[in-house]
């Protein structure tokens, strides 16, 4: 099935055709919108989801420019929630795939995000602020080797010496580990398609593109 995605956000984009490839379909992420009609045009697809959230779009109508085209495929706009054209095929395998999406775009924006935001985030995922914060330096900086030290700086630099004086760089250590195993069992049970893992003694990999 060929599926096209128009994004302005491109890691999360590669994070959800990595998720779309994995259960047998072609995606063809757009980050602009002659990209996206340019696909359309070109791979005849049976979906196509867009998420104009990030994306100015000048008074451009996406709905009414794509409104005689869409009756050849499903459309669906992430950001307005709003679906158009025809029946989306296999819904139930792909609306999960757009829940993890969202979820990818929560942890990469939680910084900009008010602290009751924040907040209701973190209690609906079942996370701790040092969670999301892990996850946010490791989305900001995929698929390259990231020093140990690197992550333990996030939490225990000088800024938050007050807090920690007392601990030893060995326990700092330690409880990154415990981090880094609780984020990843996180990843594992919301079946994101990401992976954490050592490369090299001292080191951590997040691999999210392909």
């Amino acid at each position: 099935m060929e599926i096209v995605f128009f994004s302005k956000n491109k890691l999360a984009s590669l994070f959800l055709k990595k998720s779309i490839k994995k259960i047998g379909h072609n995606c063809n992420c757009a980050y602009t919108l002659s990209e996206m009609i340019r696909y359309i045009r070109q791979k005849n697809p049976e979906i196509v989801f867009s998420d104009t959230r990030l994306i100015n779009l000048y008074g451009f109508d996406v709905d009414a420019h794509l409104k005689v085209m869409k009756a050849q495929f499903a459309y669906y706009d992430l950001y307005k929630d709003y679906f158009s054209g025809k029946p989306m095929p296999e819904s139930d395998v792909f609306l999960p795939i757009i829940e993890k999406y969202t979820l990818f775009l929560e942890i990469q924006n939680y910084k900009n995000q008010n602290k009751s935001e924040q907040t209701l985030i973190l209690r609906r995922k079942k996370l701790q602020h040092h969670h999301i914060i892990l996850l946010q330096h490791f989305f900001q900086n995929p698929n390259i080797k990231i020093p140990s030290n690197n992550l333990i700086n996030l939490f225990w630099s000088k800024k938050f010496q007050n807090r920690i004086d007392t601990i030893e760089s060995e326990n700092h250590l330690n409880t990154l580990y415990s981090y880094v195993s609780q984020v990843k069992k996180f990843l594992m049970d919301s079946e994101m398609e990401i992976d954490i893992s050592r490369s090299g003694k001292g080191f951590y990999t997040c691999y999210i593109e392909e």
